[in-house]
């Protein structure tokens, strides 16, 4: 898959009694390291990083501890 001209890789867990939750990773070469942005959106939590390699976005409810680590 190809996301503005760059591989993107997303992985979905969807358990039977629970919410989904996403990972999506891209490409990023040449992009400064960020710490983890998190926030909530449409009642949708979500977590944002990235290195000089990757970028990488979490989303999903999940426990706030495991958005910032």
């Amino acid at each position: 898959m190809v996301y503005q001209d760059k591989p993107i890789i997303q992985l979905v867990y969807l358990p039977e009694n629970s919410r989904p939750v996403a990972v999506c990773i891209l490409a990023a070469k040449d992009a400064a390291a960020k710490e983890v942005l998190s926030g909530l959106h449409a009642d949708i939590q979500y977590a944002y990083w990235q290195d000089e390699d990757h970028a990488v976005i979490v989303v999903g409810h999940m426990p706030e501890k495991h958005l910032t680590q």
